[in-house]
């Protein structure tokens, strides 16, 4: 079956289940009051246009609001995703820098870069994607991974830190692959269900 069928088929349950929703709830409950203060019941043609007008626009808006929402969540995730990568590559010029590459932040030795690093990249994924993440990275303070032959003190030192805050962004990427996929894949089945 063409993909437009599917879809076409999708939006038509979708949009007699949000009708249905409106008239069986909030509609008869309004029509009801409405009956009540008027002191007599509403005229047929009145009915209709309230019924089968008023309520199908509303449930095609709240179809289109679901929609609009999930876009601008799963844009929200690239940006993060984004910004992330951003991210994954001053922690990779840290690691360059540590082997003698050009300074990251100008004045800065390797390990004052990764600090400064590090808290900015922190304070950006606890604001983005919540405590917890953020506190990931802290863990990643420990990693204890050991630096390449030929790298000692605080080059030795940076590096490692360097590489475990790079293993806690990929896996913080991954994570958002997972969402992103998660949210795009599952529009038509919560379309379904509303």
């Amino acid at each position: 079956m063409p993909q437009i069928i599917l879809d076409l088929r999708d939006f038509v349950l979708c949009f007699f289940s949000n009708w249905l929703g409106f008239v069986g709830g909030t509609g008869s409950f309004l029509i009801a009051i409405t009956e009540k203060v008027n002191g007599r019941p509403m005229r047929r043609r009145a009915y209709f246009f309230v019924v089968f007008g008023v309520f199908s626009l509303l449930a095609v808006f709240s179809i289109w609001r679901k929609e609009h929402r999930l876009i601008l969540q799963v844009d929200h995730i690239a940006d993060i995703r984004d910004n992330l990568g951003a991210y994954l590559s001053i922690d990779l010029r840290i690691q360059n820098q540590c082997k003698g590459a050009e300074e990251v932040y100008p004045g800065l030795g390797p390990l004052e870069a990764y600090k400064r690093f590090h808290s900015e990249i922190h304070t950006y994924v606890r604001n983005e994607m919540g405590y917890s993440y953020g506190e990931q990275l802290v863990d990643s303070l420990n990693y204890g991974d050991k630096a390449p032959s030929g790298l000692s003190g605080e080059n030795a030192k940076a590096w490692i830190l360097a590489e475990g805050t790079r293993h806690r962004i990929n896996e913080l990427m991954a994570i958002l692959d997972g969402r992103t996929g998660g949210i795009e894949g599952s529009v038509t089945a919560s379309n379904r269900m509303l």
